[in-house]
This record gives C-alpha cells, structure tokens and sequence, in this order.
C-alpha cells in the first residue's frame, strides 16, 4: 500500500509539473511555408520580418531566420542571422509576436496581437526563469540576445512598460560559442498581477545596433516553475537601499566569495555591471542613472540575489 500511495504521489506531481504551461513549439521542430516561394518557411507559433504587418516591406524584407539541422535535440534548430539590406543591418530575429518593421529600424517593434491567435501566446501561470540552448558567431562588438516579458492587455518590445509583468533577459556572449550551451535567466516581476500573454524577441545581434554577419542557432526553449527543475540558481533578495547618488549593496552573510553586479532598467538593458566582494564598501555610483525602476541582480555559481529599487533623484 505504501509503494502504491508513493508511486501516486510521483504521478500526481508529475502532472502538475508537466502542465504546467509553456511556448509553442519550443524546439523549433515544426515549420511551414508562408508565400514568397517554397523555400520561404519559418517555425509554426514562431515569426520574423517576412511575416510581418506590412505586406509591401515582407517582400523586400530579407530571409534573417531559416531551420538548421544542427540541433541540441530532435530534428531541428532555428538559425539566425544578421543581413544588410536596403542601407541598414536587419538584426536576424524571431518572435511569437507579430512585427511592425519600420526602414528606420528605432520605429520597429514586435507585439502581441490579442485579436489573432497566430500572433499572440496566451499564458496565466507565473514561471521563475527562462531557459533554453543555444551557439551563437557574433562579429565584433556584437552579441545575441533573448528577452521575454509576461503582460496583461496589448504590448509591446520595446514598449511603455505599463502593461509588463515580468521580464527575463539575457545577452549572450561576445565570442563565439561553438558547442551546445545553456542559457537560463530569471523572471523579474515588477507586478504582482496576473499575466495574459508572453511576449519574446530572440535575435542573432545587438537590435538597431547588430553587425552585418552574426550568427546564432537556438533550441529547446523552456519555461521554468518552482519545484520543475533542480539545475537552476537559488534565487534570494538582495538588500539594497539609496544614499544620496549611490546605492548601498548589503553583502549576503552566506557567500564567502565575489559576486558579479548588474543594475538593468525594467526592460531589461544592463546599464551598471560591476562586483561587489565582503571587504569593499559596495556602494555603486548611479549619479547618471534617471528617476525610476531599477532591476539589481548579484549573481555567482550557486546563487542570484535580486532586488527591485526605486532611484529617487
């Protein structure tokens, strides 16, 4: 009886871990074609430029994403890359959203279309962090990047923010990384509302600032939960308080070593990073930083340590 209750508990737990929600096609497995000729294809659930809201630019819009079979699992991967069109570098993107291309690429964005379910993810569950696989070849001062956010009602990246949840954002390394390797980055909440919709852009270069060449390959994207995974960090809250034009970082009494310090703005662009260790005074300079929301994150090979501050000026 007890080997029974047991093996029911393992079951029940498993279920509720495995539904759990998550994207679309998380593994880039299914694609299909979408006009401009057979070979034209993109991953279902997934987008980019050729697909976008303006029917005149998709034709003239470059190929910046195409299925690899180089994979980290299953059949496939998307491949990513930057191209020069038309007088700009057309960052290699996709997104579960819809995009809204602009020749001027500061007036281009990508949004959850919440009248068409093509273009938008439904999601009421709040997951901890994002994970995922990936290999990128970046030119010279460029890099890839991987930013999701959770939302309520119609968004936006970039965006006002009003309407954010939560964010998760990562950049990649500058060199290359020819081998399979993990990414995993958390969720910062700014709200305690519920989520609607998850909204993501992944891309092969730096947004309006990529370099003509870069390249990256991903899979395997995953949401995770509490309790879902053993490999991820243990996430606490870091003690921060402003004083005058710095702020006072508390250095946590469990952690002997160094910690590296980044201080990001709510939609998730790293503008401070630094370490802080036991023996410095730990007080970051944030005269150049405006009024507004910050997100500070320490972090070293066992632990993340975040805090939400408001910088009042």
């Amino acid at each position: 009886m007890q080997k029974t209750l047991t093996l029911l508990i393992i079951i029940l737990t498993s279920s509720i871990i495995y539904s759990q929600q998550q994207m679309n096609n998380p593994g880039f497995e299914e694609w299909e074609e979408i006009g401009f000729g057979p070979d034209i294809i993109e991953p279902i659930h997934w987008s980019s430029i050729k697909s976008s809201d303006d029917p005149i630019l998709n034709g003239m819009a470059p190929v910046v994403l195409e299925r690899s079979e180089d994979a980290h699992s299953g059949n496939y991967s998307i491949k990513l890359t930057n191209i020069a069109t038309l007088g700009i570098v057309a960052t290699g993107t996709t997104s579960n959203g819809r995009f809204h291309p602009n020749l001027n690429p500061d007036l281009a964005y990508v949004y959850t279309d919440i009248e068409d379910d093509r273009w938008h993810t439904a999601i009421t569950d709040k997951p901890d962090s994002l994970t995922g696989w990936y290999k990128c070849n970046p030119e010279v001062n460029d890099f890839a990047t991987v930013k999701f956010i959770l939302h309520k009602g119609a968004d936006s990246i970039p965006s006002n923010e009003m309407n954010h949840i939560a964010i998760a954002y990562i950049e990649l390394p500058s060199n290359n990384i020819d081998v399979w390797t993990r990414f995993s980055t958390p969720f910062v909440y700014s709200s305690d509302d519920n989520p609607q919709y998850i909204l993501s852009v992944i891309t092969s270069g730096n947004g309006t600032e990529a370099i003509s060449g870069s390249t990256a390959h991903f899979d395997d994207i995953e949401l995770i939960y509490n309790g879902s995974s053993v490999d991820e960090l243990t996430i606490n809250k870091l003690d921060v308080y402003q004083e005058y034009n710095n702020l006072i970082i508390g250095f946590p009494a469990n952690v002997s070593n160094e910690l590296d310090l980044e201080i990001r703005n709510i939609s998730g662009q790293k503008l401070i990073s630094t370490s802080i260790n036991r023996s410095s005074s730990n007080n970051i300079d944030v005269g150049s930083l405006k009024s507004g929301l910050y997100i500070v994150s320490a972090v070293n090979e066992q632990n993340m340590y975040l805090s939400k501050v408001m910088i009042v000026k």
